[in-house]
């Protein structure tokens, strides 16, 4: 029995034991020793395929653990491999934006540069302009004070003027004025003349009716009517011419005295220098802002006079037509 536990208990000496045992116990314990020999077989086989089977479950588990080792260190490598691939990528994008950085740096220090090149040009310049405005203004107001007095020049030679025009005006109005008297006077005396000499014919005339035939008295009366119809023809000349000088010389008047520079032109007076009024229509018809005119006759038409302008251009303008005035008197 002790032989028996040996030998389960140590496989190696098994052997050993199993040779003395056979030799010590050949004859009588031959059947027990079989039987012994059989089940340390049996336990043996079966420990060596226990041994097997957790030795295999080991292997097997040692290689999952292996596999799974190397699955991890195939993913760690590619996790790596990304991350040296990102690490580049970084690297390359710090480069760059080191660079742009840079570029930036230099951009804005040029930027600068010009900034104050440009201010400082922009300064001299504008030295220079308001150098160049000073002289101009200077030069301006000379000019303006050169014009101020040329034109207090002209104003008072054209009141000179205007002051000679009415006096010669004033003049002919008298002389004028005389000499209506004078012809009025004229037409008096020959009409007291003619009465004398109507009387003096009546006179004759029945003087010579008393010695006269029929047909001399017919004659004589014709030659008379005659005589007195082509006198007083002429004093009827005389007269209308007399009216129409003494028209003209009051509206020459009326012209002179009511008319006023910078007044508008209110009614169709003739020989008046205008230029376009507030109520100014007619485009470019005056050939230009600037542009003077003056009045002159051919206007058929009420509240409506003809202007004469200086590049020769004439037209109708209104003086009152619909409340509108397009002149005003220079």
């Amino acid at each position: 029995m002790a032989l028996v536990i040996a030998t389960a208990a140590n496989p190696t000496a098994a052997g050993t034991a199993s040779a003395g045992a056979q030799a010590l116990l050949a004859g009588s314990m031959a059947p027990i020793a079989g039987a012994a020999v059989f089940v340390g077989t049996a336990l043996v086989s079966y420990a060596n395929s226990k041994r097997r089977r957790v030795t295999e479950d080991a292997v097997a588990k040692l290689r999952a653990e292996a596999m799974c080792a190397k699955r991890t260190s195939r993913g760690l490598r590619h996790r790596l491999m990304q991350s040296d691939k990102k690490l580049k990528a970084l690297a390359e994008d710090h480069r760059l934006l080191k660079e742009q950085v840079a570029s930036l740096r230099g951009e804005i220090l040029i930027m600068k540069a010009a900034q104050t090149e440009a201010k400082e040009t922009q300064a001299g310049a504008l030295f220079e302009l308001r150098k160049d405005m000073r002289s101009k203004v200077s030069r301006a107001s000379q000019k303006a004070e050169q014009g101020a007095s040329a034109l207090q020049g002209k104003i008072s030679q054209l009141k000179k003027s205007i002051a000679m025009c009415r006096s010669e005006l004033l003049a002919q109005i008298a002389t004028v004025s005389e000499k209506s008297a004078s012809e009025i006077a004229a037409v008096k005396t020959a009409r007291t003349k003619q009465a004398k000499a109507l009387t003096n014919a009546h006179e004759l005339l029945r003087d010579e009716m008393a010695k006269a035939t029929s047909s001399q008295l017919a004659s004589m009366k014709s030659a008379i009517i005659a005589h007195i119809a082509s006198e007083d023809a002429v004093l009827k000349a005389n007269l209308d011419a007399l009216k129409n000088s003494l028209r003209q010389h009051v509206e020459e008047m009326d012209r002179w005295h009511k008319v006023r520079s910078g007044q508008m032109l209110n009614r169709p007076v003739l020989g008046v220098r205008v230029r376009r009024g507030r109520d100014w229509n007619g485009g470019k018809d005056d050939d230009g802002a600037d542009k003077t005119g003056v009045t002159i006759p051919g206007n058929p038409y009420d509240g409506w006079v003809r202007v004469r302008w200086q590049g020769g251009h004439e037209n109708l303008c209104r003086v009152g037509y619909g409340g509108k005035f397009d002149l005003t008197v220079c």
